[in-house]
């Protein structure tokens, strides 16, 4: 039963467990041609890296559920 309960805090780790930071730039100039052209709302944006890292947090948790369900299962086949 411990190794199941490993397993599930080692997949927790790599799948919810990830760093962020905020980055500022002040008194930054861009050339007008190394602007990106598609980028005018940061929200918009912004809304599609929630979106796709939803999915992510959905896709893990299969994961972690699937890793638990394999690991109990070996484990009392292998029980007597």
């Amino acid at each position: 039963m411990m190794e199941i309960v490993r397993i599930v805090i080692k997949m927790f780790k790599i799948f919810f467990l990830t760093f962020s930071a905020d980055i500022q730039l002040d008194n930054v100039f861009v050339p007008d041609k190394n602007r990106l052209e598609k980028a005018t709302d940061f929200a918009t944006g912004t809304n599609k890296i929630l979106e796709a890292s939803r999915l992510k947090v959905c896709w893990g948790a299969v994961g972690i559920a699937a890793g638990a369900y394999e690991t109990a299962l070996r484990y009392a086949m292998e029980r007597k």
